[in-house]
């Protein structure tokens, strides 16, 4: 999964894929979203880049924690709810933003 999304995870986030693998039941665990599997996840980065792949920084947002843009290839979906809301990890925060793969 990290060379195809081109990227060092977070050693607890592996950890949790290499057990739990998203989740397999229909009942939300984070507010309406489920946790997604790594062929899920690697779906829905994919498509979010192929969307997103043209997008220039939002000029309206000023760089602060997060990037102003759309979408990064660096953000990791791992939840969803219905194709319209995900939580993600951000992998090359803003200015102000951290960033630990050793978690």
């Amino acid at each position: 999964m990290e060379r195809t999304l081109q990227v060092t995870l977070p050693t607890a986030f592996r950890d949790y894929l290499s057990i739990m693998n998203g989740q397999h039941d229909e009942i939300p665990f984070i507010g309406y979203n489920c946790f997604l599997s790594i062929a899920d996840i690697i779906e829905t980065w994919s498509m979010m880049n192929e969307l997103f792949e043209d997008e220039e920084q939002v000029d309206w947002v000023n760089e602060d924690r997060i990037k102003p843009v759309i979408w990064s290839n660096k953000w990791i979906p791992f939840t969803d709810f219905e194709a319209s809301s995900r939580l993600i990890l951000d992998l090359d925060p803003g200015k102000n933003g951290i960033t630990k793969t050793n978690l």
